[in-house]
């Protein structure tokens, strides 16, 4: 598995560089660590060597974080470093396309009750860009391996997206908890079928799986009441890019909210062919 980490040197950065590390117990992961200088360069005949310079520099610093992260949590493999110039966003989704990674792996703020202040507006951006998945790590979020996965869905293409799901759950040996929320009363032998699918998923290729309905009219605060309800390690979701920041976050919600601060966010677009490759 080939992960991603930008880091612009915070300490939100380095909690999630830490939480990525976490996963080399069970993944079998490639760990490349990315700096992109967005500093504005001054078009003169010396600015070709400015930029050797402060490529340098970069680099320099982020053998030092390598370092100082590997010295903190006994982390014994390698972590590749690389230092890129231009936007932020459209740097990190490119670098991660060109190269193939599996996953991106980001801090998020938890600032604010916007998206940009809660995710941070570089993160916001490659969360609505990136072609593969992007996990965002709140600063308060326990550094463990995933062992409770709520997996919340919209109930569009389940076998396929649980399927995809699948394989970074064996490797925690994790419980899948798939849960719908839905804003009205409904007969409960609505979902029957879709009970029906995961129960031959179960017996078949993971059993391991469950299946749970909330009801509220705010969707978020009861998908936010059931990661709270489950002691949730991650929660994973297949979105549509261009409703990912709206269906997660508006101003209408409390920075108290466990989405927020304390669980790691696993972002799937729907338009994603591929499967989140772990071995």
């Amino acid at each position: 598995m080939k992960i991603l980490i930008p880091t612009d040197f915070s300490l939100i950065a380095r909690h999630a560089l830490k939480y990525a590390l976490n996963y080399s117990n069970r993944l079998n992961t490639e760990f490349t660590l990315l700096h992109i200088d967005n500093a504005p360069r001054a078009n003169f005949s010396f600015s070709s060597k400015l930029n050797e310079v402060i490529q340098k520099g970069d680099l320099e610093e982020l053998n030092k974080l390598a370092s100082s992260i590997q010295e903190e949590t006994g982390f014994e493999g390698k972590i590749n470093v690389v230092e890129s110039h231009g936007s932020a966003v459209s740097e990190i989704c490119a670098y991660a396309k060109r190269h193939q990674f599996d996953l991106i792996i980001m801090g998020s703020k938890g600032e604010g009750v916007i998206p940009s202040k809660v995710f941070g507006s570089v993160a916001s951006g490659v969360l609505e860009k990136a072609d593969c998945p992007v996990l965002l790590v709140p600063m308060k979020a326990e550094i463990k391996t995933p062992k409770e996965i709520v997996y919340a869905s919209d109930l569009t293409n389940l076998a396929e997206e649980i399927n995809h799901i699948i394989p970074f759950a064996q490797k925690f040996d994790a419980t899948i908890h798939t849960v719908h929320v839905y804003p009205e009363a409904i007969d409960g032998h609505s979902f029957d079928e879709e009970r029906g699918i995961l129960n031959e998923i179960a017996k078949h290729k993971y059993e391991d799986i469950n299946f749970n309905t909330v009801m509220d009219f705010d969707i978020i605060r009861g998908l936010d009441r059931y990661v709270r309800e489950v002691n949730t390690d991650l929660l994973a979701m297949y979105t549509h890019k261009s409703s990912i920041l709206e269906i997660l976050f508006n101003d209408s919600y409390s920075l108290e909210m466990a989405l927020h601060n304390e669980v790691p966010l696993l972002v799937m677009a729907k338009t994603m062919e591929t499967d989140i490759e772990v071995d």
